[in-house]
């Protein structure tokens, strides 16, 4: 086992630290992380457990000033834990809890690669808790086929009351049957299904079910591709009255690696149940991300995405479009210590009752310390 103790220092200067639609407030943020992760090897993997704080101080607004602003805690794996030559685990699960929902957005989103994000609407500054965890059970039936089955939870809860944010549950279950047809493609089937409760709101009940693909087009390309249907079953809050909501559901990705330089393009849409204004959602998302590394000891990424979010109802009571740009570059100044510079433009417009228009900008130069240290 090794621990790994890191301490980020970051100085941020942020456009919108309420954020409002209107009257807007800049202010520059002083952000002390410290961290703790301890990473177990264990069946040909590495479990990684990791709690961290983040402590805040404000240049001006100092009534946002705080020991504890964010708490989070994780556990992951990096690769699924090989039980037995044929039977392998996935476990994941994160605690995060803040006042502000850029920071709950960029702590919530998955940690597999090629998945698109989860929520990126951003609301008024007020508490929120966000738990949740999975586990993905992998078994090799024949030589070249794969049988998954997973399931999971999630819950969004806010925890000051604040008006028209609505706290949501949401249980996940899954299954997928891939088959190796040559070593460069193979393909499957997939369902999925969930349960998502709202306070105070009708709940929902989704199902999808599809194929999926996936394609090495040449040694440096990689297409992969999930197509089929999904039936989102909301109750009415009027007795036993439901109704059902059809709606297509895919995801292409097209990814590009030529040594340290990768570059991933996504779009996907899908049936979302959990997010902050208690409604089932229609979900769209186009996300294009590159890092290289170009230097030794230099690397920069830079990174997009444009996501919609359209509510079932009739009434169409969520409609939300988020984008947001990236760009960054660090520097490794020795092994255990590495400095960044990254900025950001984030977007936000409310077609419906819900939600508001919001700009947010911000540029950030930080120090980050972090070594390895064997325990056994």
């Amino acid at each position: 086992m090794n621990a790994i103790p890191s301490l980020s220092l970051e100085e941020r200067y942020d456009s919108n630290v309420f954020n409002t639609a209107a009257d807007e407030k800049s202010d520059y943020v002083f952000r002390a992380i410290p961290k703790l992760t301890l990473s177990i090897a264990a069946f040909s993997a590495s479990v990684n457990l990791s709690g961290g704080f983040e402590l805040e101080r404000y240049a001006k607004h100092h009534e946002l000033d705080s020991g504890t602003a964010t708490k989070n805690y994780e556990l992951a794996a990096a690769e699924p834990l090989r039980i037995t030559p044929r039977f392998s685990i996935h476990p994941s699960a994160r605690f995060v809890e803040t006042r502000d929902a850029v920071r709950r957005n960029a702590l919530t989103q998955s940690p597999e690669p090629g998945l698109p994000p989860s929520e990126t609407v951003v609301t008024t500054r007020t508490g929120v808790r966000d738990i949740s965890g999975s586990l993905q059970l992998v078994y090799l039936l024949l030589p070249a086929v794969d049988l998954e089955i997973g399931g999971g939870g999630a819950k969004r809860e806010f925890t000051e009351g604040a008006p028209g944010l609505i706290g949501s549950r949401t249980v996940t279950g899954n299954a997928s049957v891939i088959y190796r047809i040559t070593p460069r493609f193979s393909t499957g089937f997939f369902v999925d299904t969930s349960y998502n409760s709202f306070d105070g709101m009708p709940n929902s009940r989704t199902y999808s079910g599809g194929l999926s693909g996936s394609y090495v087009l040449t040694e440096h390309y990689t297409v992969d591709a999930h197509a089929g249907a999904a039936l989102s079953r909301e109750s009415t809050g009027i007795g036993d009255q439901k109704t059902d909501t059809w709606s297509p559901i895919g995801r292409l990705s097209l990814t590009y690696a030529w040594k340290d330089f990768q570059a991933k393009l996504l779009g996907s849409y899908e049936l979302a149940g959990r997010g902050s204004f208690g409604r089932t959602t229609k979900r769209g998302n186009a996300v294009l991300t590159l890092t290289d590394r170009f230097a030794e000891r230099w690397w920069w990424d830079l990174s997009g995405y444009y996501q919609t979010n359209r509510s079932t109802d009739e009434q169409v009571t969520e409609d939300l479009a988020t984008a947001e740009g990236t760009g960054g570059i660090r520097y490794a100044v020795a092994e255990w210590v590495s400095v960044r510079l990254s900025g950001s433009i984030f977007r936000q417009w409310s077609h419906g009752p819900v939600g508001t228009n919001l700009e947010r900008d911000s540029v950030l130069l930080g120090l980050t310390l972090s070594n390895i240290y064997p325990v056994f």
